[in-house]
């Protein structure tokens, strides 16, 4: 197992700081990322960046960077597929740097895993604005912003699914990696019922996630 986390967005909302560096707890968020990847025994994680690529190589140690020269677009999707057209395919624990989680969470992503694609979601979200899932039978069938439950945390992607995807990435479509049709039929985990995560994409909810996290 190898984790890829998306880094290389450009801070437009921050005032030009990289949102994985910003800190909590005196921990960046990559950083934090990092330290609860590697107490579950993960390795091999590669971190994609861009804006501000040289911050992370006095900030995050043992770890794989990967430069993704096409930042400026803003497009994660290009992000992963400069990164598989890097290190190729396997099964792969996907995260975007500007996450913050509770330390239970990956581990039970992790435990869940059983070789068939994943992802860690969160049901009780309710949000007009948050890409919602669309679940028949157990499984993940479409993300919608008009219909549909909760919100996707982040997944671990089977190597044969991760090709795929690549299929999806290749053809330039879409901007966020999580919604083309080849990530649909993924199976689900729900949060345990006391973590906590954000994704903070604002000042405000960096400023929200520092009071939810103090201690954490």
């Amino acid at each position: 197992m190898r984790a890829i986390i998306l880094a290389a967005g450009t801070g437009t909302r921050f005032n030009g700081t990289v949102k994985g560096l910003l800190k909590i707890n005196e921990e960046t968020l990559v950083g934090r990322l990092v330290r609860q990847l590697k107490e579950c025994g993960i390795q091999s994680i590669y971190i994609v960046v861009g804006y501000h690529a040289e911050d992370f190589l006095t900030s995050i140690e043992n770890v794989s960077l990967i430069y993704d020269r096409y930042f400026p677009s803003g497009k994660n999707s290009t992000s992963l597929k400069v990164a598989l057209d890097t290190i190729g395919y396997d099964d792969t624990l996907m995260l975007d740097a500007d996450m913050i989680l509770t330390d239970d969470l990956i581990p039970k992503l992790l435990t869940s895993f059983s070789g068939e694609s994943i992802s860690l979601v969160d049901l009780s979200v309710q949000d007009e604005e948050s890409m919602k899932l669309v679940i028949v039978n157990d499984k993940i069938i479409k993300y919608s912003k008009e219909e549909g439950v909760g919100a996707e945390i982040c997944s671990i992607v089977s190597k044969n699914k991760l090709q795929d995807i690549y299929l999806d990435l290749a053809s330039g479509i879409y901007k966020w990696w999580g919604i083309g049709p080849n990530t649909t039929g993924f199976r689900f985990v729900n949060i345990n019922e006391n973590s906590k995560w954000m994704d903070i994409d604002t000042q405000e909810e960096y400023e929200q996630a520092k009071i939810m996290f103090k201690g954490y």
